[in-house]
Parts: C-alpha cells; sequence; structure tokens
C-alpha cells in the first residue's frame, strides 16, 4: 500500500506514523426478481515508518476489517459474518 500525501501522518524526526479509517455501506432493495441485501464494513489502518539511511525506508502496517451482510429473502432476514458457514439466525 502506499500513502498519498493527504492522509493523516504525524512525523517525529526519522520515525513517521499514520493511521486511516475505512468503512463501505452497500444497500439494495427487494425486487420482484432478487432478494434485497445490506453489506456494511469498516475498518483502520495503522502504521509507522523509519528512514534508514535517505534512500531507504523501512516500515510496518496492520489494518482490520470488520464485515457484516443481512440479506432480505421471503419470510425474513437472514445475517452472517464472513468466515461464519451457516447465518446467525432470523431478524
Amino acid at each position: 500500500m502506499l500513502a498519498a500525501s493527504a492522509d493523516p501522518s504525524f512525523q517525529l524526526g526519522k520515525l513517521g506514523l499514520f493511521i486511516t479509517g475505512e468503512g463501505d455501506w452497500v444497500r439494495k432493495d427487494v425486487t420482484r426478481f432478487e432478494p434485497g441485501f445490506s453489506s456494511d464494513a469498516g475498518g483502520v489502518i495503522v502504521g509507522a515508518d523509519y528512514r534508514v539511511l535517505p534512500w531507504l525506508t523501512a516500515g510496518l502496517a496492520l489494518s482490520y476489517l470488520g464485515h457484516r451482510i443481512r440479506v432480505q429473502v421471503a419470510g425474513g432476514r437472514r445475517s452472517s459474518r464472513p468466515g461464519l458457514t451457516e447465518p446467525q439466525g432470523r431478524e
């Protein structure tokens, strides 16, 4: 991942720190031919880099993303989180 100059960051000598949030929200209504669904995702990326030499910078970044999917079908809704094989229940 490359960081742009507009990304929030903090420079302390040769050490640079940054944090970035991310999110995605999608909604689709039920139609006569297709079920509806909603999908919510949100996460954060944090990282640091260190200028070892004028031409060499080393860094590390960690990322977390949480995601939830809800599908609206005839007779109710089903919710699940990625990684689980069965829906968590009807709402």
